[in-house]
């Protein structure tokens, strides 16, 4: 029987998971450097010649002595092919003459220095071969081996197997936690899947290779910050019957960890070939670290900080977006409402949220009451959130309430955002309202701003603009001086007000695009990397969400 899992329901990151990109390409180039691209490498054609060698030499000559390091090597103990050797040849003597009995050409000296050379290629060949020179060997701990095993793969199906469960779970992790934090849990999840590798096996000479240790402690972090989450597995018994099905990440993985220990203590490690310590020692240190991590705030307190608020506590903990996730998908829009309404004041930045929220009022008929909710959303997405995202759920709170009223510097900002977009018609529509909105007497400030906003965009609502502020008492001379200079810089353009075309007609919105459809997984909502916008120049260009195909 075959089970893969093949994807799972989370697909979309914030940022390109360098690290685990990294480590993949690595453990490739590792892999054809080391001459494992061919179904049999050369290596281990050298290494299997000169074992056949010293080994038919052995059994014309069976009255010699095998050196013991080579017995070690390739039996796990001295004496042990003798003892093998010696049986075989109590049976072919029960046969009599048929297999005939070996005897000394008179000089054992020499055919004893013969096989002695003969073993000595064979340790000389293990020894260059790359699994004993990068591979990780209980009975010569080394640091290089510590490390550079993590990299080594024995063939094309060991290395594609874990570089897919790598691709799984790696991204997502990453993606919590920082790149940074993830590198160095990734090499000590190694560390640790090594270090129960080598208690279970001391003294071998069989050398640990393979990334699944380690990989094995992003599964275990997966379970903590995942565990809701849908895994994807496909599954074939025989030739005939194969299919697809569901399961949580709650009930597999924990499957898994069992079917690990049952291998490991009933068929072991030295017949199957498997390091299931190996995996072991990786899972329980991935769940412990995990578990630590998240109680100590490593994420809120510094990694979220440090990444400048790119990483959202959706990510890390979200039960309440979980159930309104749930209720949703079952129909119970109302108490999806309610969940959601909660949600949004914890986490205004989520765009994610904000368009849950109104797609549910919308459902229920309840938008007016959730517009506060997601303007304040809005304006804070505006500190580093998706331009897109943004700009859309904008028009469809215009479009369900055209007389909309909204702080004139957010609408400000937004009108940034809508040129940067190329929607110059609703840019200006947006910078009439802020207009607007700031009243018959705007603060000065907000009326230079509306006046260097609108300077190129709608130079006739600027120069308007600019003429009420000059001729207000209440402005101090420091920014009459400032609104005539701008007054100037627009008459010097050549635009007058009276023979512009914003000037006789207002701007015609075009038909609102489709709302954009969040990406929102059960167990968390995909957040943006972005910069903040500054209020003077035009946005910078934001990165598009990554998504990664995993079905």
């Amino acid at each position: 029987m075959i089970l893969l899992p093949i994807g799972h329901e989370q697909s979309t990151v914030r940022r390109l998971p360098v690290v685990t990109f990294g480590i993949m390409a690595i453990c490739i180039v590792a892999f054809l450097v080391a001459g494992r691209g061919t179904i049999v490498s050369d290596d281990d054609i050298e290494l299997a010649d000169k074992a056949t060698d010293a080994l038919g030499y052995y059994m014309e000559h069976p009255y010699l002595e095998l050196d013991d390091e080579f017995e070690i090597a390739f039996s796990g103990e001295a004496d042990a092919i003798e003892s093998e050797f010696a049986e075989l040849g109590e049976l072919a003597e029960g046969f009599g003459e048929m297999f005939g009995q070996p005897e000394s050409s008179g000089n054992v000296a020499d055919e004893q220095a013969e096989l002695d050379r003969l073993t000595d290629a064979v340790l000389e060949a293990r020894d260059d071969h790359a699994f004993f020179r990068w591979g990780l060997i209980p009975a010569s701990f080394s640091p290089v081996g510590l490390v550079a095993h993590m990299f080594m793969h024995g063939g094309w199906l060991h290395l594609i197997g874990n570089l897919l469960i790598l691709y799984l779970a790696g991204p997502f992790i990453e993606d919590v936690w920082g790149r940074p934090l993830y590198a160095l849990f990734y090499f000590l999840s190694g560390c640790g899947a090594a270090g129960l590798f080598i208690a279970f096996n001391l003294g071998s000479e069989v050398p640990l290779i393979g990334a699944s240790g380690a990989i094995a402690g992003v599964m275990g972090a997966f379970l903590v910050h995942y565990h809701q989450t849908q895994i994807k597995f496909f599954y074939m018994i025989g030739f005939f019957v194969r299919g697809t099905f569901d399961a949580p990440a709650w009930l597999m993985l924990p499957l898994w960890l069992g079917e690990q220990v049952a291998l490991a203590l009933l068929v072991g490690e030295a017949i199957s070939g498997v390091a299931y310590w190996a995996h072991i020692g990786g899972f329980v240190f991935g769940v412990g670290a995990s578990l630590l991590v998240r109680k100590a705030g490593i994420i809120e307190n510094y990694v979220q900080p440090k990444l400048g608020e790119k990483i959202d506590t959706a990510l890390v903990e979200r039960p309440g977006l979980d159930l309104a996730l749930a209720a949703q998908s079952e129909g119970r829009h109302a108490d999806a409402f309610d969940l959601l309404a909660t949600e949004i004041k914890s986490h205004p930045g989520d765009a994610d949220t904000a368009e849950l929220l109104w797609d549910a009022a919308t459902e229920l008929e309840r938008r007016a009451e959730v517009t506060p909710l997601v303007l304040r959303s809005l304006q804070a997405q505006l500190r580093g959130g998706e331009i897109d995202a943004i700009c859309s759920m904008w028009d469809r709170l215009v479009e369900a309430d055209p007389a909309i009223r909204a702080d004139p510097s957010f609408l400000l900002r937004l009108t940034q955002l809508q040129v940067k977009q190329g929607e110059h018609d609703r840019a200006r529509e947006t910078l009439r309202r802020a207009l607007m909105n700031a009243g018959a007497a705007p603060a000065p400030a907000v009326a230079l701003k509306i006046a260097r906003v609108g300077r190129k965009l709608d130079p006739a609502v600027a120069a308007a603009t600019l003429r009420a502020l000059i001729g207000r008492d209440d402005v101090p001379g420091e920014e009459k001086a400032t609104a005539e200079s701008l007054l100037t810089e627009i008459a010097n353009a050549g635009t007058e007000v009276s023979t512009s075309p914003a000037a006789r007609q207002p701007a015609v919105r075009q038909p609102c695009p489709p709302p954009r459809q969040p990406v929102v997984q059960p167990a968390a909502a995909a957040t943006r990397d972005t910069a903040s916008i500054p209020l003077s120049e035009e946005p910078d260009e934001e990165p598009e969400p990554i998504p990664l195909s995993l079905d």
